[in-house]
């Protein structure tokens, strides 16, 4: 949960819906929330609707109790619209219609998470036993679209200056199930680390995590991973559809 600071709304009640715009979250440490919420409760299971825009919310808010706290920086861009039915945040989620949508322009992340996502064995060996440090990140950007409680990774990429990260899979938050793989393209030449898809499968709250398609010896690994073009694919995934 991001911590707020400041909270601000205007509040509509009018034959059972409900209509909260506009809202103005304020978050700690910087960065904002604005759009609007509503409720109609006029069915047996309510119908909710929300539209959001985030400016500047600080990408570290999301690793306060992990060991990549510290090395990581940057400030999050983003749009949320989504509408669900049901009586609990839950059930809202697991019905829910629309699209979130994130971007990051640059800032850092921890070094260590992105050679583990990337199947870098031996970079990974090396941070464990040094400590983490921070990488710079050119942009990163996600697009998850959302149908009837169904959540598909779209143009979902971390560019860095080591690789390019692609998730590509689904969950389901009716099952809260997760079939999702990891991608890296490496940048540069990489003589000892081993490089393939990691797997995530099975259920949210215990996900198995597997190596596929993965070379049984290291190989080198030429590196010929291109910057992605990143003002373009932000625009484009923070385009909100009509």
């Amino acid at each position: 949960a991001l911590p707020v600071a400041a909270l601000a709304s205007r509040d509509r009640v009018q034959d059972g819906n409900a209509t909260v715009k506009p809202l103005t979250l304020q978050v700690l440490g910087g960065g904002r929330i604005e759009g609007e919420l509503g409720i109609d409760a006029r069915t047996e299971d309510p119908r909710w609707r929300t539209r959001l825009s985030l400016a500047d919310i600080e990408l570290k808010n999301f690793f306060r109790e992990s060991r990549y706290f510290d090395a990581t920086q940057g400030k999050i861009q983003g749009r949320v619209v989504l509408a669900g039915t049901g009586r609990s945040l839950a059930q809202v989620m697991a019905s829910a219609d629309g699209h979130m949508a994130f971007a990051l322009g640059g800032g850092t992340v921890s070094s260590l998470m992105v050679s583990l996502a990337g199947l870098q064995i031996f970079d990974a060996l090396i941070l464990y036993v040094t400590g983490d440090n921070r990488i710079p990140i050119k942009c990163a950007v996600s697009r998850l679209n959302f149908q009837r409680g169904t959540v598909v990774f779209d143009r979902t990429l971390l560019d860095t200056q080591k690789s390019v990260l692609h998730v590509r899979g689904q969950v389901s938050l009716q099952s809260q199930a997760v079939s999702a793989e990891i991608d890296a393209d490496p940048k540069s030449f990489d003589l000892l680390d081993l490089h393939g898809t990691v797997a995530i499968q099975g259920k949210l709250r215990e996900p198995r995590v597997s190596l596929g398609r993965v070379f049984p010896i290291p190989t080198p690994v030429f590196g010929n991973a291109r910057d992605v073009a990143c003002a373009q694919v932000t625009q484009q995934v923070l385009a909100s559809p009509q």
